[in-house]
């Protein structure tokens, strides 16, 4: 692949397809915008809000502190990650003298990196003194990626969305946020997880969900959206148009598990053996009827993040709009023909 995480240059949203700016009602096409004079494309990008670069800045942690203390109990770590990898990481840390820094495995964007965040305190200098001091250089040194999420909203979803600066988990239509932290905290970084990939689990594991996917490929997110998208052609205003958001958002953020990664873990929490998880699958939807195979190996294919995306209004770089799920899906075939190269590609050389 040409880009291992982030936005894929080799198939960028086209440029037939609506965009629509917040708080509006109205989408234009971008060739049509730049011959009405507005911005181009590539202005677009240099005018939007929020971060520039690779840059994290401190309102973002101090939120993710605020979803979580940068302290940390035995306890806790066994919770969100097992006994055996909770021992590891302790000890690990007490090997090489960090284990004033052990707390910022708590927020789970670090403690799912775990291996690569003690590497890369060994390298820094200067040394953090503090977790607090750790999530920032850590942060900083993963950056941005410019990811994806789609939803099937009408207007008024829409406009909620933009009142509240966030796309909220799902979880969040029933209880309040603190109610969804209180699932992660009491059910474990790991479970949660699993329960969004085996999500017939869900219910019975969690009852509520904390988490929201994002995806680096748009095709992936706008795939799954057109399953719940629907078109009203007597009242527009009451269709739910699959909406694309493009996101500038922090890599530790996120979970750093791949799709495959969260997969092998299941057998911990579902019982029965996962070795033998497949990681290509198809999934199928009205966009696509005949689905599209994914590399659950790859970040790209999925990240979960916890606790929803805030700052929407300072992260977001474009938000696309689809009219018709026919529109969607003459913007994917090229992937989707992409994807089965993959696949076939890759189980002939298995």
């Amino acid at each position: 692949l040409p880009a291992k995480e982030g936005a894929d240059p080799e198939f960028p949203v086209p440029a037939s397809v609506a965009t629509q700016a917040p708080g509006t009602e109205s989408a234009v096409p971008r060739c049509l915008r730049r011959m009405l004079g507005g911005r181009a494309p590539e202005q677009e990008e240099e005018a939007a809000l929020g971060p520039q670069g690779d840059e994290v800045w401190e309102e973002e942690f101090a939120w993710m502190e605020a979803r979580r203390q940068l302290t940390v109990t035995h306890e806790q770590l066994a919770l969100d990650y097992g006994e055996e990898e909770a021992r590891s990481m302790e000890e690990a840390f007490a090997d090489h003298g960090l284990s004033h820094l052990l707390g910022t495995l708590n927020w789970p964007g670090v403690g799912s990196r775990w291996q690569d965040f003690l590497a890369w305190i060994q390298a820094a200098a200067p040394l953090p003194e503090t977790p607090a001091a750790a999530l920032r250089g850590y942060g900083r040194h993963l950056g941005r990626v410019t990811t994806y999420r789609a939803l099937a909203l009408d207007e008024a979803a829409l406009k909620r969305i933009f009142e509240a600066d966030c796309i909220f988990p799902s979880g969040q239509l029933r209880v309040g946020s603190d109610a969804l932290e209180e699932v992660v905290n009491t059910k474990g970084v790991r479970t949660v997880c699993v329960a969004r990939l085996f999500i017939s689990h869900l219910h019975r594991l969690l009852r509520v969900d904390p988490s929201i996917s994002l995806h680096d490929d748009w095709q992936t997110t706008c795939l799954i959206a057109s399953g719940y998208a629907s078109y009203d052609k007597l009242d527009p205003s009451r269709s739910r148009k699959i909406r694309l958001f493009e996101l500038s958002c922090p890599k530790v953020e996120s979970i750093g598990w791949t799709l495959q990664e969260v997969a092998l873990q299941s057998g911990a929490v579902l019982g029965g053996d996962a070795s033998g998880h497949e990681p290509w699958f198809n999934f199928p939807a009205p966009a696509v009827p005949a689905g599209i195979w994914f590399d659950g190996r790859w970040q790209r294919t999925e990240r979960y993040g916890l606790y929803g995306v805030p700052f929407l209004s300072q992260r977001l770089q474009n938000l696309y709009v689809f009219e018709s799920v026919k529109e969607l899906n003459e913007a994917v075939i090229p992937f989707a023909h992409r994807q089965s190269e993959l696949y076939e590609r890759d189980v002939a050389t298995a």
